[in-house]
């Protein structure tokens, strides 16, 4: 079972190490990680996380899913 959030000192671009962590407790996603279906920017290191960070995410979720289909 995954660790509770964290709060995270400094938290580093698209490029940077938190790129490749969990959305929910922050540890190292996997190769073949489970990723939010509708905005594809928040990735989980297991489906359990991905369930438990659900109603946290949907807000973000909902605004990156409209950007990126937003024109131009």
């Amino acid at each position: 079972m995954c660790r509770a959030r964290r709060a995270v000192g400094g938290a580093a671009g698209p490029e940077g190490d938190d790129a490749r962590r969990c959305h929910r407790c922050f540890e190292p996603t996997p190769e073949a990680e489970a990723r939010c279906a509708r905005c594809a920017s928040a990735r989980y290191c297991s489906r359990a996380c991905r369930s438990d960070d659900a109603a946290d995410h949907a807000p973000e979720c909902a605004m990156l899913a409209s950007a990126a289909g937003a024109p131009g």
